[in-house]
């Protein structure tokens, strides 16, 4: 009896880790054929800042991230230290329609901290083109909006990656 039950406790704790990793990458939406494409890169410059202004307790640092030796950027790696509840950071970038096709955003894709401690959301200018196509060679703005919640443990660590999830426009 004790193997069976230690079987199902098993068995349903990786079938939560699969369904968390799904709601990661696609914050609970589906939109189709969703991509991380490797056509839209990331400037390499970018800007960050915090909502503090008096105290100088939380901090960020972020850069972005490519592959070994390329000359693209792919992704935003982003550290945020002493972290605390209502702690709010911005990340500013810009990314570039280098592929062949126009595409359009569908999201923001990241992973490797708790959702319970921290959301991530899309702003700036780059949320008029979830409906609408960045054409090949367009850039446009962006900013990740990332906000510390209450699940968060005072003091902490998180470190995760930042992506785009885009698809293709229809011709």
């Amino acid at each position: 009896m004790k193997a069976k039950l230690g079987l199902v406790i098993m068995v349903a704790v990786i079938a939560s880790a699969g369904m968390g990793i799904s709601f990661a990458l696609t914050d609970g939406e589906s939109f189709g054929p969703l991509q991380e494409d490797p056509d839209v890169v990331f400037m390499e410059h970018i800007e960050f800042y915090d909502n503090e202004v008096e105290k100088d307790i939380g901090q960020i640092d972020a850069w972005v991230t490519g592959p070994m030796g390329g000359e693209y950027y792919q992704g935003i790696e982003v550290n945020i230290t002493d972290a605390y509840p209502l702690y709010i950071a911005y990340v500013n970038f810009t990314v570039r329609n280098i592929g062949g096709e126009p595409i359009n955003v569908r999201g923001i894709s990241h992973w490797g901290y708790d959702h319970n401690a921290i959301n991530i959301t899309l702003g700036g200018e780059i949320l008029n083109f979830i409906d609408e196509k960045l054409d090949v060679g367009q850039c446009v703005d962006g900013q990740a909006i990332i906000k510390i919640l209450n699940g968060a443990i005072e003091n902490s660590f998180y470190e995760f990656e930042i992506h785009l999830l885009f698809d293709n426009m229809p011709t």
